[in-house]
């Protein structure tokens, strides 16, 4: 733990009742820092949104480019969230990884996340052979380098343009879902059919538009 980094990097062991004290003097001295970010957040247009695993907990992530502020808790649906004091009361558009417990805020907007995207497609072109998918994320590159061409001084791409890329975008589905049919299993079981991994990454694409 961090009393045994201490002892290696500086030769001097501490007890972990001081390093706990340390911590929560520490957490005080910085909490008006804190409560600032919390509320920039919270009052931003854009929030980007993720959890990952700690050992037995979760730390839950909301940033923009600018600021992040970091929560650690035991769970990670809409407990763990609302928490961590952000989304609760934020109105702007939450970027997440379609994980169920961030649609239950609506007093926001949904946007998807594109690295999440990416992820995936990529796995399933390796994993499952899908063609499509690898078309999907080139697509998907292109769009983001065609925004980050744009000059200062535009809102945004013209109508013809959007309808190109939005054309190209649900072809690329069609494609998918030609090629991933969704057969449930034969024998009855309790409970909702799974759908395969390629069909519900395309069901998940086929709800969020390409451009805003």
């Amino acid at each position: 733990g961090t009393a045994h980094i201490f002892e290696d990097l500086t030769g001097h062991g501490i007890s972990e009742g001081s390093l706990l004290k340390a911590s929560e003097e520490l957490s005080e001295c910085v909490r008006p820092s804190t409560d600032a970010v919390e509320e920039l957040l919270m009052n931003a247009d854009v929030l980007n949104a993720d959890e990952t695993g700690l050992r037995l907990h979760r730390l839950h992530v909301a940033s923009t480019d600018g600021l992040t502020h970091y929560s650690v808790h035991e769970k990670r649906g809409k407990e763990a969230t609302d928490a961590a004091g952000i989304l609760q009361d934020f109105t702007g558009t939450a970027v997440h990884d379609h994980r169920k417990p961030y649609f239950r805020y609506k007093n926001c907007r949904h946007a998807l996340c594109n690295a999440h995207h990416l992820r995936e497609l990529n796995f399933m072109e390796r994993q499952y052979g899908q063609v499509w998918a690898c078309d999907m994320a080139d697509l998907l590159l292109e769009i983001k380098e065609a925004v980050e061409k744009l000059k200062p001084d535009r809102d945004g791409f013209g109508p013809e343009q959007i309808r190109a890329f939005e054309r190209r975008y649900d072809e690329i589905l069609r494609r998918g879902f030609a090629d991933n049919p969704f057969a449930p299993p034969e024998e009855k079981k309790r409970g909702r059919a799974k759908k395969p991994p390629p069909l519900d990454l395309l069901i998940r694409l086929r709800k969020k538009r390409p451009l805003p």
